[in-house]
């Protein structure tokens, strides 16, 4: 009984690892016939050890009530710990993507859906952003049945956010040349203001004005970025879908911080971007007050290496050192 479980185990987990390869080819790439057929068999194949997993795991429960069996009740414990110990990892497992692909490829069709969603969504919104500051009017959708773009289509966008962009007044500090004195003589430069004032003429990110402090400091060559989200209460923290969505933001406005132009004259001066995200809390009396939950130190070259490609945020702790609820580990 006790092996069977154990094999069972083995046999549900190594199927997993084989999905979870297969769409991450899938986000990447068009997969052959072949491909797709496979992903098909092995999807079926996982489903099927899913449900008959979970008839043992009747069968066990049923074992013990009505037969006594108390070995059942190790099997069980076995069963419960596993189980927890997946639950707990399903975001690291990227286990959301894995089911997604699952459900298509029970049908055996090519994993396309959400391939190109994140760049598309990105790209639209900064063209939005930037038609808006330079006509102060919203651009209007077209209403009709929701279409993917192409790779190309997204090319073509990208290419018109960098011409609406340069369209734009020219960014930057007026006490430039002090700050860069500063920064040689290696003191520190706080450029909140500045930041300010450039996010308030052109913003790329919606987080753009959530940050209320920005320092340079040319010893750790670190840019030292507080952000202030105040939706983001100790109960959102702990909620697992508002965490990935969190995640998704975080790098979306990393990717926008490390190509931002106007930051291009401190870039000697910066190796890596260290961002402290604070949430929400309300005390016992009443008394609301900012808390830091969220703490990243990432290189620029990690984010340089990336910029333009499909990048998974359940990877991000892989790319970074990350600090999460004042100190516990967050993947």
């Amino acid at each position: 009984m006790g092996n069977s479980a154990i094999l069972g185990v083995i046999v549900i987990v190594a199927l997993f690892l084989l999905l979870r390869k297969l769409s991450e080819v899938a986000v990447q790439y068009d997969l052959p016939s072949w491909g797709i057929y496979l992903g098909g068999i092995l999807s079926w194949a996982f489903v099927l050890s899913l449900l008959g997993y979970a008839a043992f795991t009747v069968y066990l429960i049923y074992d013990l009530l009505a037969n006594r069996n108390l070995v059942a009740i190790y099997v069980l414990m076995f069963i419960g710990v596993i189980g927890g110990m997946l639950l707990q990892g399903k975001e690291v497992l990227d286990s959301s993507r894995v089911f997604d692909y699952v459900r298509t490829s029970l049908r055996f069709e090519p994993y396309t859906l959400n391939r190109f969603r994140l760049d598309d969504e990105l790209e639209k919104k900064k063209v939005k952003d930037v038609y808006r500051q330079i006509t102060g009017k919203e651009a209007r959708e077209m209403v009709g049945s929701p279409r993917l773009k192409t790779e190309a289509e997204i090319r073509r966008l990208q290419r018109e956010a960098a011409v609406l962009a340069a369209r734009q007044t020219q960014l930057g500090s007026p006490t430039l040349k002090d700050e860069l004195k500063q920064l040689r003589a290696g003191h520190v430069v706080n450029l909140s203001d500045v930041w300010k004032i450039n996010s308030f003429k052109r913003s790329t990110h919606e987080w753009y004005s959530n940050v209320s402090s920005l320092q340079i400091d040319p010893k750790t060559k670190s840019a030292i970025f507080h952000v202030n989200l105040p939706e983001m209460t100790r109960t959102h923290v702990m909620q697992t879908n508002t965490l990935f969505s969190f995640k998704q933001d975080l790098y979306a406005f990393l990717q926008a911080v490390s190509s931002e132009e106007w930051l291009k004259p401190y870039a000697s001066f910066v190796d890596q971007l260290d961002v402290t995200c604070f949430g929400l809390e309300t005390d016992g009396f009443g008394q609301t007050a900012l808390y830091p939950f969220f703490h990243i130190l990432i290189s620029v070259s990690e984010l340089a290496a990336r910029a333009g490609k499909f990048f998974a945020v359940t990877e991000l702790h892989t790319i970074s050192r990350i600090t999460f609820n004042n100190g516990d580990p967050i993947a």
